[in-house]
């Protein structure tokens, strides 16, 4: 999104692709994740939804092209509605702005309405399960995606970008 000058510019089969793709994954998650269950494979499940955040993470940080980091850290709308060009991400104040745009606000509100239920379900789960106190089961369930989901893509993307740089 942060390619085109427009919205408009945006082909009408790619903006297709990216939602069939989200479809489609979602759907080879599930499936992957009950064949997994229904042959008892308990920790090869959790690695497939730890997989799922690894590769959006890496996608983010690495992008196709060494500069997804950049355009995630870019948003126009804090630049005049310039479309981003290589570099434009890390000029001064883009990458505090971030935390401000548009974009940010969204996720904010997305995260007020989502992650409430979403933890409230997960702890309840773990707690019914024995294995974790509320408290015990968020940590072990935020560990998991921010510390080794995103440390290891962090650390895979910045030594993607220097081997290939």
């Amino acid at each position: 999104m942060q390619v085109f000058d427009s919205l408009l510019d945006i082909p009408p089969w790619l903006i297709i692709a990216f939602g069939v793709t989200n479809i489609t994954q979602g759907i080879l998650g599930y499936y992957t994740t009950l064949l997994l269950y229904e042959r008892k494979k308990y920790q090869l499940m959790h690695l497939n939804w730890m997989a799922g955040y690894f590769c959006m993470f890496f996608i983010l940080l690495y992008g196709w092209d060494g500069t997804g980091l950049d355009r995630f850290l870019y948003d126009r709308d804090m630049f005049n509605g310039i479309a981003w060009t290589v570099g434009a991400g890390f000029q001064e104040g883009a990458a505090w702005n971030i935390f401000l745009s548009t974009v940010a606000i969204t996720l904010y509100i997305d995260g007020f309405i989502l992650l409430p239920p979403y933890f409230y379900l997960y702890s309840k789960w773990k707690c019914e399960a024995q294995q974790y106190t509320t408290i015990g089961a968020i940590g072990q369930l935020l560990f998991r995606v921010f510390v080794l989901c995103f440390g290891l893509a962090a650390l895979l993307a910045g030594l993607t970008k220097v081997t290939f740089s």
